[in-house]
């Protein structure tokens, strides 16, 4: 009898060519991270660290609501298992993470898309991506909240007639939404528009998929929110909500540069009251007071005008932890290491925004399928960002999606002129109004992103 490693399908050997060469650039990104002295951690890093080791060590130790708490937890245990608080080992199971969230993402963009351009291309652009390299180094949630997500994902696209798959995917949505709070408003509308909304299946099942999948949901985070009912009389996995529009609503600058202000903010935000609750409401007269005086319209036409440069800007999370700038942690000496650094990141940044935006303008709006689903994520989050404090690090959790229109793009200008039947992408079209459209939305956001740099 074969075993089981015969009976799975192998990696195309470019695949695994990009996978070795990748993994060797993750592990020099991470040589960077300890060499000549170990990185300096950055914001939330601190809290994450020290409320793992704390876990660790069996010592009492409080979740702040603010923060999902399972990130908090999967470090503490990793802790834990291994007997040590070494960074190196959350940061080698993260490795492990981010090489699995790759193989995901080639089965799932493999699963959507017929060709072998677009696939490789994304799969590419996923692995050589500096900030999600990096990312499987930092002490943040966005390796973990990727996994879970992908997962959903990979479960729902590859498996869609399986109630097992359906299950699961329940709950690592549900695990994702104890990570990181981002999704929560849209797993409902994704849940509606690909599960009610399956022509090919009757209503009665229909209905079954989504119960079943919004029963695993509500199993995995129902302790939480019961624990967070008797600690704190609010039913939540966490909330930062108030204090994220708040610090949205009153950044002025159009790059994440004054960073310290969020601290500050926050010194305010607990001095507000004498529990979560009451902090909360305060905020949210704030925020009422605010809209109030300075009215609807100069508040978006404001939002407008700083959000969008704040989350596509340039300067990444990381390349602003490189020497010279504004939260220098990597104890690099400036020079042609950093500069490098710098060119690569900035250079991967122009490709992936310009070419996601043209591989957009491809999309037709029928037959709907899973690239509609990803194209409402990209703009839930340009809806969600515009209102919320913003940094480039949220550019992570729809980073995928940018990459996976990438990989359309690509194959349009490849096989451009070719004959249609030679285009295996149903819901893409390659017309010469949508080349002009996209090239002039490629040029908008690319002034959008390095304004600062091309005008200084």
């Amino acid at each position: 009898m074969s075993s089981w490693t015969t009976r799975l399908p192998l990696l195309p050997t470019h695949v695994r060519v990009m996978i070795v060469t990748a993994l060797g650039l993750n592990i020099a990104f991470l040589c960077l991270y300890y060499f000549p002295a170990p990185k300096r951690l950055v914001g939330d890093e601190a809290y994450y660290y020290k409320l793992a080791s704390a876990l660790a060590s069996g010592t009492r130790a409080e979740h702040i609501p603010l923060w999902p708490p399972l990130y908090a937890n999967f470090m503490g245990a990793v802790f834990a298992v291994s007997g040590t608080t070494e960074r190196l080992m959350i940061q080698s199971v993260q490795i492990g993470l981010w090489l699995t969230n790759a193989f995901l993402w080639y089965r799932i963009v493999q699963r959507i898309l017929s060709s072998p351009i677009a696939v490789s291309t994304a799969l590419a652009l996923f692995l050589f991506s500096p900030d999600l390299i990096v990312f499987s180094h930092f002490l943040w949630p966005e390796t973990l909240h990727l996994f879970f997500v992908l997962c959903a994902l990979w479960l729902t696209v590859c498996y869609p007639a399986s109630r097992a798959a359906l299950l699961g995917a329940g709950v690592c949505c549900g695990l994702a939404w104890l990570t990181k709070l981002l999704l929560l408003p849209f797993v409902p509308m994704l849940s509606a528009v690909f599960l009610v909304l399956r022509t090919d299946l009757p209503w009665r099942q229909r209905m079954v998929t989504v119960g079943l999948f919004s029963l695993a949901l509500t199993v995995t985070v129902l302790p939480t929110m019961i624990g967070n009912w008797h600690k704190h009389s609010q039913f939540i996995i966490a909330d930062s909500s108030m204090f994220n529009l708040w610090v949205g609503l009153t950044d002025v600058e159009r790059s994440d540069k004054d960073y310290a202000r969020v601290g500050k903010e926050m010194g305010e935000f607990l001095r507000a009251g004498g529990d979560w609750l009451s902090r909360s409401r305060v905020y949210q007269g704030k925020i009422v007071t605010l809209i109030q005086h300075q009215g609807v319209w100069t508040t978006l036409t404001r939002q407008l005008k700083k959000q969008y440069f704040r989350l596509f800007h340039y300067q990444s999370f990381f390349t602003t932890q490189l020497p010279g700038g504004t939260r220098p942690a990597y104890q690099l000496s400036e020079g042609p290491l950093t500069t490098s650094l710098r060119l690569y990141a900035y250079g991967f940044h122009a490709v992936l925004l310009a070419t996601s935006v043209l591989g957009l303008c491809f999309l037709r709006w029928q037959p709907w399928g899973w690239p509609h689903g990803f194209a409402l994520f990209i703009a839930y989050n340009l809806g969600l960002f515009l209102f919320l404090h913003v940094k480039t690090r949220y550019l992570v959790q729809f980073l995928p999606m940018l990459m996976f229109f990438s990989g359309v793009a690509v194959h349009g200008l490849v096989t451009k002129g070719a004959r249609p039947a030679a285009l295996p992408i149903p819901r893409f079209v390659v017309t010469n109004p949508r080349l002009l459209l996209g090239a002039v939305l490629a040029v908008l956001i690319e002034l959008v992103a390095f304004r600062e740099l091309l005008f200084s």
